[in-house]
């Protein structure tokens, strides 16, 4: 499994590095742009977990842009509180944890969520291209629209 773990904090890299299992390949970055990137360019990723406070693009928007790749990792997200649960929610992350985080809790979520991912595929949370209702919505929208020539 290829894992990418994404905070500023040096020391919580560190600490998500030691719960998750030795024998994942464990890749970091320290903010979210850069995860985006090497998501984007190296696409083999199976799962990011990324820390909230993670600058200066955050864990929600990271999550949320991932989504939309053509095949996207699992993303967990680590909240520091619980009032950000709808953050969570909206950026279509698959989990969520909240702190204090046990790290049996979050090695035994990356492990279900990898087993989930490899049963059903990658999902995109509805955000891709393939989402009918968005899809619905736009020609809907445009109907008898003229459109430029191309």
């Amino acid at each position: 499994m290829n894992v990418l773990i994404v905070s500023r904090s040096e020391r919580a890299r560190a600490w998500m590095r030691r719960a998750l299992d030795p024998a994942w390949e464990i890749d970091e970055s320290t903010n979210g742009l850069e995860a985006l990137k090497r998501a984007r360019d190296e696409g083999d990723y199976d799962l990011v977990i990324a820390d909230e406070t993670t600058e200066p693009f955050g864990a929600f928007g990271l999550a949320r842009e991932l989504k939309i790749l053509p095949d996207p990792p699992a993303a967990i997200v680590l909240l520091e509180r619980t009032q950000d649960t709808w953050l969570a929610k909206w950026s279509g992350t698959d989990r969520w944890l909240t702190q204090p985080i046990d790290p049996f809790e979050l090695a035994r979520t990356a492990r279900e969520l990898l087993a989930e991912r490899d049963a059903r595929g990658p999902t995109d949370a509805g955000l891709g291209r393939d989402d009918v209702a968005i899809v619905e919505t736009a020609e809907a929208q445009t109907a008898g629209v003229e459109r430029y020539p191309r």
